[in-house]
């Protein structure tokens, strides 16, 4: 009672050839209950099916050894025309049937397939290396599904290498090992490997958090070795032997170390070399600050990523400001982003945090973590790539041997080259801004620097986000992280405001315009459209609420940067009052540094 076709304990299908050949057969026999003694059945069908194309066995409750039996007596058979298994949730597959499978694939009895399946399945750890190196040199496999397989517990640095090569040197063009145990050596091995793939078009890394402990200072430099005199060996020595109980010797506390960091940064990075990816899935998978800072660099240079799916992740207002400022921009290709179920999180630990207005400041990056080398890649692509007087910017090199000039060349995949090793500090001034032509207002140069380090994003491509990214949202504490960072991520327009306003909840409109608003430019006292948009959402209560936001929003519409002269009183927890302070902040800091240049006393208040 098995077989194609042979009623509810299984399904199947035929596809026939075009030159008169036999058709070829694709079984499903998923989650249908299968025992053991079902396997023997199958056997016998099989002859009777014609050439076996594709073989799902997925879900069901059996065991490795019948397993292994079955793809050693019945499989080779087919081995010229099998292209797909799936083993998923068998989960008690064990080394039995998978040493099968690979003997299988080193004796070229299966020198078709392109697809498998082992997604749920508890692989031994000794089973991967030789699985993976029979693949390698098959080298027809274009779909790898192994997700929640044990990959990488316990390390298995040679079998995540040789996962590594089949990655970079094959023809997969899915990858799926989501729910397992990326470690450092796993990272760095895939990472080398993104830049090597022709081929890869889908990745997903989901529930892959690893571990984050760095380096120990390095060791002591060994003593040399001491010459003695004849004679003086044993007393000698006892001589400089140190004293039973005395600590040992201190460990030099300044000594440069690798910092603490996820591994999974370095995939990041090593994104940024590769060509090929369409989609990328990471979710939950503890993205900070640090990754979405690092991926907002890939999304703005890598030539063909589409979409992304990074929900479940803390990436608070800041990180997700890094990846809407990448994904505003024309040049990016991507055009969906997935942050469902996105988490607040502040930025800690070793994490170099970038002002993106003015990133002027003191920096000591220490260039073993992959962020510290995003930040400094930041910088010299803010100085035009190290062109020219560019490099002016930095000063106080240390160590002074440190050279800026070859951190600017770019290797063959068009990245900098960074040093992956060693500390550095320095200080960087961005460029002053320019007298805009025929502005004579003193105050004109920095009339838009509050705009600086925003991107101008287009309609269409506001559009695309909203619907993909804003609406996958499922609270209202999400919905206002998302519109935090677009705040400070984008220049708005009044139409991108009135956009949001008809995809938000009636009860969230008026914090939307509060928001929003100290993001729009050419902002005038006429502007009502925040105003229309509330009416026309709320329901009830519409004059209070649009009394209400007159009231918060009114500092700022009529604020003028050109003639700030006066008292001014700010309530700081309103988004618009605060723009209003950093603002007047930022017109004080350029008086300052103005008198200062022209030898003229600090007369502001601190």
């Amino acid at each position: 009672g098995v077989g194609a076709g042979s009623g509810p304990s299984a399904a199947g299908s035929s596809t026939a050839e075009g030159d008169g050949r036999p058709p070829k057969c694709r079984l499903d026999l998923g989650r249908q209950g299968l025992q053991d003694n079902s396997l023997q059945a199958l056997g016998e069908c099989l002859p009777c099916l014609g050439p076996l194309e594709a073989l799902s066995l997925a879900g069901n409750k059996l065991s490795g050894t019948a397993i292994g039996g079955f793809l050693r007596e019945h499989v080779p058979a087919y081995g010229g025309a099998l292209k797909e298994l799936d083993f998923t949730g068998n989960r008690n597959l064990g080394a039995v049937a998978l040493d099968a499978l690979s003997e299988l694939l080193d004796k070229s009895k299966l020198n078709m397939l392109e697809v498998l399946h082992l997604s749920g399945v508890a692989v031994p750890s000794r089973c991967w290396l030789p699985l993976f190196s029979a693949l390698r040199s098959q080298g027809r496999l274009k779909v790898l599904s192994a997700a929640d397989t044990k990959l990488g517990s316990g390390r298995q640095v040679p079998a995540c290498s040789e996962l590594a090569k089949l990655v970079g040197e094959g023809q997969l063009t899915s990858l799926d090992i989501s729910g397992n145990y990326l470690l450092r050596e796993a990272c760095m091995e895939l990472a080398d490997a993104f830049a090597h793939t022709s081929e890869l078009l889908s990745l997903d890394i989901s529930h892959n958090a690893g571990d984050n402990f760095g380096t120990l200072p390095p060791p002591l430099p060994a003593p040399p070795p001491v010459t003695r005199a004849e004679g003086e060996g044993e007393e000698a020595a006892a001589e400089e032997a140190p004293a039973e109980g005395a600590p040992p010797p201190k460990l030099d506390d300044d000594a440069p170390r690798e910092p603490a960091f996820a591994p999974l940064l370095l995939l990041c990075e090593g994104l940024l070399r590769n060509r090929t990816l369409k989609s990328l899935s990471m979710v939950g998978c503890s993205l900070d600050y640090a990754a979405d800072f690092l991926l907002g660099e890939v999304a703005i240079k890598h030539p063909t990523l589409e979409r992304l799916d990074l929900s479940s992740n803390p990436h608070g207002v800041e990180g997700l400001a890094c990846l809407l400022r990448a994904l505003g921009r024309a040049g990016s290709k991507v055009s969906s982003l997935s942050v469902t179920d996105l988490r607040v999180n502040k930025v800690v630990g070793p994490t170099v945090k970038y002002r993106w207005q003015d990133p002027s400041d003191s920096y000591k990056l220490n260039l073993w973590h992959p962020q510290h080398r995003g930040v400094l890649r930041s910088l010299l692509s803010r100085s035009g790539g190290g062109t020219g007087k560019a490099l002016d910017g930095f000063s106080q090199m240390d160590p002074p041997t440190f050279s800026l000039e070859s951190c600017t060349k770019l290797d063959p995949y068009g990245v900098m080259s960074v040093p992956t090793e060693g500390v550095v500090s320095f200080g960087y001034a961005a460029a002053s801004p320019g007298t805009p032509r025929g502005g004579g207002n003193p105050l004109e140069k920095v009339q838009g620097k509050h705009l600086q380090g925003r991107t101008q994003i287009d309609f269409k491509r506001c559009s695309a986000l909203m619907l993909g990214c804003y609406t996958s949202c499922r609270t209202d504490a999400q919905r206002t992280v998302f519109l935090e960072a677009a705040a400070q991520a984008w220049r708005l327009k009044p139409g991108h405001i009135a956009l949001i306003l008809r995809l938000s909840p009636a009860a969230l409109s008026a914090q939307v315009v509060r928001t929003l608003l100290p993001a729009v430019e050419n902002l005038s006292g006429d502007m009502l459209v925040g105003i229309a948009g509330v009416r026309n959402k709320v329901m009830y209560n519409k004059r209070r609420e649009e009394a209400r936001l007159r009231h918060e929003t009114v500092q700022l519409m009529l604020f003028n940067m050109r003639s700030p002269t006066g008292r001014h009183w700010f309530d700081l927890a309103n988004p618009c009052d605060r723009a209003c302070a950093e603002r007047l902040q930022t017109l004080v800091a350029f008086e300052v540094e103005a008198q200062r240049r022209e030898g003229r006393p600090d007369a502001s208040q601190r």
